[in-house]
């Protein structure tokens, strides 16, 4: 709203400008006055425009790292085949909209995708400060197909593969004292470099350092979660009917298990596209 304002304060600026602006007497310095001034006024006016359009985009983002929900839309056109697509989205894709960015977003997908695949867990996910989203992504939404709790298993072992979730089950046992860290220095480093992310975590927080912690600062950020094996699942389960799955995510985690997917099972992995919101 703060850009949207400058930007009708700038229009004005530019038009009042217009209004007074007279020549002076004489014609070296009243034209090249008059000259400044106009200039002056289209500088406002343009810059009155541009902050009215971007105010738009920006009262629809909620995270600066994210692009609009229009761009999103764009690269979910681009991506993949352009045949029969369904869109499936994660947690941390929608909430980098405001509750007007989403409203943006899902109609776009419901009127070109039919709307988009929201798992359950996903819906839950949804609260506290971005509670406001959940109605309005509920309303728009379609669940997973019946069968997609069939592919939870294989989703999970995708997940899996990934370089948080072997952090967490290589980095817990030495924490807990039930394996021996690595001897060598460069094997080391990176346990070293996670553990020592995973305490300054802890300090941001105020809690104490100690092994619980450290152990719950490591489930909540690097352990395979429910969510996202719903998520993967539902992907999987619209590719196997022969549609092509847009999944739309900002977690690595993702890249990784799609990557195993294709792998493991290539005429079902390569149906499943991702799409992320961060900028280019």
């Amino acid at each position: 709203m703060r850009v949207r304002g400058i930007g009708v304060c700038f229009i004005v600026l530019s038009i009042l400008i217009s209004l007074t602006n007279v020549s002076f007497t004489g014609a070296v310095v009243g034209v090249g006055l008059y000259g400044f001034l106009n200039l002056v006024a289209v500088a406002f006016f343009l810059a009155g425009i541009v902050m009215l359009f971007a105010s738009g985009t920006l009262e629809q983002v909620a995270d600066s790292s994210a692009i609009s929900p229009g761009e999103l839309m764009e690269r979910v056109d681009n991506v993949g085949p352009h045949g029969d697509k369904v869109v499936v989205a994660d947690t941390s894709a929608l909430g980098v909209y405001t509750k007007r960015g989403i409203c943006v977003l899902m109609d776009g997908l419901s009127e070109k995708y039919g709307g988009a695949v929201i798992p359950g867990s996903v819906l839950r996910e949804l609260r506290g400060p971005v509670a406001d989203l959940r109605d309005p992504v509920l309303k728009r939404s379609v669940p997973p197909f019946d069968n997609y709790k069939l592919f939870l298993g294989e989703a999970r072992e995708c997940l899996e593969t990934s370089r948080k979730a072997f952090y967490h089950h290589e980095i817990i046992p030495i924490i807990l004292g039930e394996k021996e860290a690595p001897s060598s220095r460069r094997e080391a480093a990176p346990y070293i470099a996670a553990v020592k992310k995973l305490m300054r975590d802890i300090f941001s927080s105020g809690k104490a350092l100690n092994r619980r912690n450290l152990v719950g600062e490591s489930e909540r950020h690097w352990k395979v979660s429910d969510t996202d094996v719903d998520v993967l699942a539902a992907a999987m389960a619209e590719a196997s009917r022969g549609r092509d799955a847009i999944l739309v995510e900002r977690d690595v985690d993702f890249k990784y298990a799609v990557g195993a997917l294709r792998r493991k099972n290539p005429k079902l992995g390569f149906r499943v596209h991702l799409v992320d919101t961060y900028k280019a």
